[in-house]
């Protein structure tokens, strides 16, 4: 049989109090200043948020990135197109022919 007991605090735990210490034979990175300035650092900070950093970045060469992008902007069009098309062309047979929707 098991026994269970009651909490004796009235207060949850906090689950941030669950993490796992730091490995101390982990190196630390020292701070980088250039990055602590750059303006996305700065916003977050100026948010409030946890962490200084935002994960994520900009892309170094957008303008390349959307060119090789573009054609499958493209097929997307086309796919829901056909998809969409193809509902109405399934519906007009299924009603020419009677087809019961249920």
């Amino acid at each position: 049989m098991v026994h269970v007991t009651e909490p004796t605090s009235a207060v949850p735990p906090n689950p941030a109090s669950r993490a796992l210490p730091p490995d101390p034979a982990t190196p630390r990175l020292p701070p980088d200043p250039v990055k602590f300035d750059a303006p996305r650092n700065v916003m977050a900070r100026r948010r409030g948020l946890e962490q200084p950093y935002i994960t994520g970045g900009d892309d170094p060469d957008l303008e390349a990135t959307l060119a090789a992008e573009r054609p499958y902007l493209r097929i997307l069009v086309w796919m829901v197109a056909v998809i969409v098309i193809g509902g109405f062309v399934l519906g007009f047979i299924g009603a020419i022919l009677g087809v019961p929707i249920t």
